[in-house]
């Protein structure tokens, strides 16, 4: 069963849809669920104020899915709320540069 989806988490898929990013919502990498993952290798997780009581373990999860090669974005919830179409074109852009720097 997956996690509930955020209210941040549904702001942004909206906008990445309307920028037509390519991305997967709740993906699995390894032992975890990632929010987000835009090819090829960006993770993105919405942070809400649970995350300030779970440092170390978000440390340690950035760690292992660094180590497994992904790049991890963590963006604060009120981010997300405030500018969601910013941080949206803000991944696509980091996303183009992703997919270049694997075709070079």
């Amino acid at each position: 069963m997956l996690p509930k989806i955020s209210r941040s988490e549904e702001l942004l898929a909206i906008c990445l849809k309307r920028l037509q990013v390519d991305f997967k919502q709740q993906f699995s990498a390894g032992p975890y669920t990632a929010d987000f993952l835009l090819e090829p290798n960006i993770v993105v997780e919405c942070e809400g104020i649970v995350h300030c009581h779970h440092q170390k373990y978000d440390m340690r999860r950035s760690s292992e899915l660094e180590a497994m090669g992904y790049r991890v974005w963590r963006l604060p919830n009120y981010s997300v709320f405030q500018d969601p179409l910013g941080i949206a074109k803000m991944l696509k852009d980091a996303q183009r540069r992703a997919v270049w720097s694997v075709i070079a």
